[in-house]
């Protein structure tokens, strides 16, 4: 099988999200910038089974491409311990990436874990006031009086 090299880094970012979307995870391992999303990325792809993306903007400087993108799915299994809501969300990852050759060689994303989990009717606990030890800043609760 040959291998399209993309022309630009820009078609490179929108082909690596494409391959996310499709659960390609051959062709997001060919980009070495991409291992943590290869790692972390399957977990998203099977809660919200119908995850798309829309590109807002794209900035294009040489070989660093940022993007702002709106995320769509559905909530159909667990994901970060909440069970599935069957909720249609929306929210937003800013992400740059350094391309070389065609290939990723660094990527930085930051989703809006905020938004999301506010959608699926979940909150991120603050620690409780003279706690003697402290909570997990990653523990998620579904009860909607935290909201």
């Amino acid at each position: 099988m040959t291998s399209v090299i993309p022309s630009t880094a820009q078609e490179t970012v929108r082909q690596y999200v494409a391959a996310l979307e499709q659960g390609n995870w051959t062709a997001i391992a060919a980009h070495p910038g991409l291992s943590e999303t290869l790692q972390h990325f399957p977990a998203m792809l099977a809660a919200f089974p119908d995850l798309h993306h829309t590109f807002e903007q794209e900035i294009v400087a040489g070989e660093m491409v940022c993007t702002v993108v709106s995320a769509y799915g559905t909530h159909r299994a667990t994901f970060l311990g909440i069970p599935p809501t069957g909720k249609p969300v929306q929210f937003m990852v800013l992400g740059i990436d350094h391309v070389v050759d065609g290939k990723v060689v660094q990527h930085w994303a930051l989703p809006d874990w905020m938004s999301l989990i506010h959608q699926l009717g979940a909150s991120i606990e603050p620690p409780s006031v003279g706690a003697k030890e402290p909570q997990s800043a990653t523990s998620v609760s579904s009860n909607p009086q935290h909201l």
